[in-house]
């Protein structure tokens, strides 16, 4: 007789992600489907990778990277853990504070990994969705029903969120902060794509009503994305309990040294995300005039709606045919539409170039 998985692992679907299947296509692919900082990472990152050493442990701690930190957000060191990118934050938390049958409540639609860690922990999963007919917008008084209803374990929030790109104001977290504290629940603050939205708010002072959870990425603004690397702010008794489930060496040296690197070349990065919003503003107004419905976006992605084409399948294979692969979004329950990432000026007058031809043939003009 085979030894059984537990039940959790059996029955639960794995989470759909975006980017390129590299196996699957001989050609190179331009991959719209991810949502990074399109440029290079900065001239100091790259040359400290040439000469890593990869003979040594990493610092198990990250040390140096740690202190990088603390100074970037003025903050002390021990309320900061890196880790191996910002997925295995979300899997940390779950790992440390759910039991079996603990409630989770999760704003959606959003990124899968959130159910994923929670429900391999046994834990009972409520949505609270944002819909269409309201931009994607949650709504403020359904998430503070349901946080009081069910006085949930967790509470998690993308911020700006992905798919979506919805950017919630600091009053509305403030009050989701605060029925979490009298419910005894802990918030949890995605802000993978915070440097990337326009007039982004501070919420690092949410940190010391130890019920607020920060995870936050160096993939995706600081062009890291192969090396994954990400980081927990939080009180530090919070940070205590992380470090004892953390897996020791999860942040390898490359990671560890491009990180430290990165911070050193703020500047340079800085200058990249400014960019990258006007890059942003300008794909979604092409996209717009070209006869797309583009949603709204604070961030550097931004969703499609394709209500009006023919047949999404055909703009998937016609799109890879030019060799351009975009994010199908049946994933978070969104079919009708598709999410794409801002790129460097020449790819992104390519993708609008070829949306054009198929809008001009695929549209279905109502009577």
């Amino acid at each position: 007789m085979s030894v059984s998985a537990k039940k959790e692992v059996l029955e639960f679907h794995v989470g759909k992600h975006g980017g390129i299947k590299y196996n699957f296509y001989k050609q190179k692919i331009l991959d719209f489907s991810i949502s990074v900082n399109p440029f290079r990472p900065s001239p100091r990152v790259r040359k400290v990778i040439k000469n890593i050493s990869f003979t040594q442990y990493p610092d198990i701690k990250s040390t140096i990277l740690r202190n990088k930190l603390s100074a970037f957000h003025n903050i002390s060191a021990d309320s900061i853990l890196v880790t191996n990118g910002t997925a295995q934050a979300i899997w940390l938390i779950p790992l440390a504070y759910l039991n079996h049958e603990d409630i989770v409540l999760i704003l959606a639609p959003t990124f899968e990994e959130y159910r994923v860690a929670c429900q391999i922990q046994g834990a009972i999963i409520h949505f609270i969705w944002a819909f269409e007919g309201n931009q994607f917008n949650p709504n403020i008084d359904d998430i503070i029903s349901n946080v009081s209803r069910y006085k949930p374990k967790l509470v998690w929030i993308c911020n700006p969120n992905n798919p979506t790109g919805v950017y919630i104001n600091k009053e509305t977290v403030e009050k989701i902060l605060q029925v979490c504290i009298e419910t005894g629940s802990l918030l949890i603050l995605d802000e993978a794509y915070i440097n990337f939205v326009e007039n982004p708010w501070p919420t690092i002072s949410f940190i010391k009503t130890k019920h607020c959870i920060i995870l936050r990425s160096m993939t995706k603004d600081f062009a890291l994305t192969g090396l994954r690397l990400g980081y927990i702010l939080a009180d530090p008794d919070i940070i205590q309990i992380f470090e004892k489930v953390q897996y020791p060496w999860s942040v390898n040296i490359a990671a560890h040294s491009a990180g430290c690197s990165a911070l050193d070349s703020i500047k340079y990065y800085k200058k990249t995300w400014i960019k990258c919003k006007t890059l942003t503003h300008s794909l979604r107004s092409n996209l717009i005039n070209s006869g797309f419905n583009v949603i709204s976006t604070s961030t550097n992605f931004m969703l499609i709606n394709l209500k009006n084409i023919q047949n999404k399948d055909k703009l998937f294979q016609f799109l890879l045919d030019h060799n351009i692969y975009v994010r199908d979004c049946a994933s978070f329950k969104l079919p009708e539409y598709i999410r794409i990432g801002t790129h460097c000026q020449k790819e992104n007058r390519r993708l609008i170039k070829l949306f054009k031809m198929f809008y001009k043939n695929n549209f279905i003009r109502k009577e």
